[in-house]
């Protein structure tokens, strides 16, 4: 089970090129603007974003430098529209360990959303050319 997942985290950080980036996009974290927040955390952070299709699974993907490795966290989708085509999800991501380990890194975070009807028999070995990437942000853990 962990090669598929980080199959599908390897492909994942792959180029995205069969959906537009408005798609699926991250723009918040704790709350505030991605724009105007300050890009360093603590251990967790609440992340958000909007997403084409509410029926999609959002999934963000955060490294772990100080293991180089990469964790998977789920996604809750809004079921009603905030705009044309565009529903809300939050997820709540952990950066590095909560016993200290990863603090004074960066994280690297990029959001997938995978269509529900892939995951019914598990992790796919490869993600489809049609997965939907947000851009990858990058957090520095600080607390």
């Amino acid at each position: 089970m962990r090669r598929y997942l980080l199959a599908m985290i390897a492909a994942a950080l792959l180029p995205a090129n069969a959906f537009p980036q408005s798609q699926l996009a991250i723009d918040k974290f704790d709350r505030k603007s991605i724009n105007q927040a300050a890009k360093e955390v603590g251990f967790s952070t609440l992340l958000e974003g909007t997403v084409g299709d509410p029926e999609l699974s959002v999934f963000v993907l955060v490294s772990q430098p100080h293991i180089q490795d990469w964790r998977v966290f789920p996604a809750a989708v809004d079921r009603t529209a905030e705009g044309a085509g565009r529903y809300r999800w939050r997820a709540v991501c952990n950066l590095g360990e909560l016993d200290g380990a990863g603090k004074g890194d960066n994280f690297q975070l990029r959001a997938i959303a995978l269509d529900p009807r892939l995951l019914s028999s598990g992790l796919p070995e490869r993600l489809p050319p049609a997965t939907a990437k947000s851009s990858t942000i990058v957090l520095k853990r600080v607390k």
